[in-house]
């Protein structure tokens, strides 16, 4: 069983930035969504939860762009999702249940990971300066960007990914499970 909780939208009948409607998807024999019908406006937190195998990884993953639904769609500014390439690139950040860290990489490589500029790779400073805004404006408290990812201690490694859709400033933000 799952179970959705909405916030008040403080913007009264804005167009909805994500869209599900009548989702299901089959894994073989299981049945993971059926006829599920979301709708998440500007500025409004949606909480989705359920106990483990209720489904609600697998809504993510469609709202995301990651897995298709067998059937119904999901629409994102309008768009059917399907007209949009995957994940991340339609604007919509998401955080997974596992960290995914970069442990050979330093704090602010993990932060800024596939979203750094030419301009950014040019200097050093700037490249650690940038990825030093994420935690700063989220009051993560990691204040070295030079410091090794595998140096993290769990804590700071479950905190990090938060910092990556925030950085990346997307529409909406979807964060699984434990996050």
């Amino acid at each position: 069983l799952m179970e959705v909780a909405h916030t008040q939208a403080p913007v009264p009948r804005a167009a909805p930035i994500v869209r599900a409607s009548h989702l299901g998807v089959s894994f073989g024999a299981v049945q993971a969504l059926v006829d599920v019908d979301l709708e998440v406006r500007p500025g409004e937190i949606v909480a989705i939860t359920g106990e483990p195998g209720a489904g609600t990884s697998c809504l993510l993953r469609c709202l995301a762009g990651d897995v298709a639904p067998d059937v119904g769609e999901v629409r994102f500014r309008g768009r059917r999702l399907g007209q949009l390439p995957a994940l991340g690139a339609h604007d919509v950040g998401v955080v997974w249940q596992d960290p995914e860290l970069c442990l050979h990489l330093d704090v602010a490589s993990n932060l800024l990971l596939g979203r750094e500029t030419p301009r950014m790779m040019m200097f050093r400073s700037r490249f650690h300066t940038a990825a030093g805004e994420i935690p700063e404006r989220l009051r993560i408290p990691i204040d070295d960007m030079t410091r090794s990812a595998w140096l993290l201690s769990d804590g700071e490694g479950r905190l990090l990914p938060l910092g990556r859709p925030v950085g990346a400033g997307p529409a909406a933000r979807l964060l699984d499970a434990q996050t």
